[in-house]
């Protein structure tokens, strides 16, 4: 997996902000730390018995084993997203990321433990495989 370079690595640490245990990240820093996380995903082939690498639109899931649910700390570059918490995702058991029942056309990922904001998990949590 590729990962970001240093002086891109730099630029994101120098511009994250933490008040009150939550993220604070400038639109602009946010969107560009949203592009490269996205450059850098390793997009994968199926292979069977496995879920493969997505972009969901604010983090790269990497290849996990069917039947499933992998965690990983919450972003860093998502303004109000909590410094304590993680987000899953869950690997279904043919292999297929979990589809959220109202949303057919969406790969479904749980940030809800990411937000301290009511309300904001609802926009960051129906994200679509690009």
């Amino acid at each position: 997996m590729s990962t970001l370079s240093a002086n891109e690595t730099l630029l994101l640490q120098q511009s994250v902000k933490i008040e009150n245990g939550v993220y604070k990240v400038p639109k602009k820093i946010q969107t560009l730390a949203l592009e490269l996380r996205r450059k850098y995903c390793p997009f994968s082939e199926k292979k069977e018995g496995f879920c493969k690498a997505i972009w969901d639109g604010i983090v790269c899931w990497p290849s996990v084993k069917a039947n499933k649910t992998i965690e990983l700390a919450c972003p860093e570059y998502i303004d109000g997203f909590r410094v304590d918490g993680n987000a899953s995702k869950t690997c279904d058991e043919n292999g297929e990321w979990k589809i959220y029942p109202s949303l057919n056309f969406s790969h479904w990922t749980n940030y809800s433990l990411c937000t301290v904001e009511k309300g904001l998990c609802e926009k960051k949590i129906f994200v679509s495989e690009y």
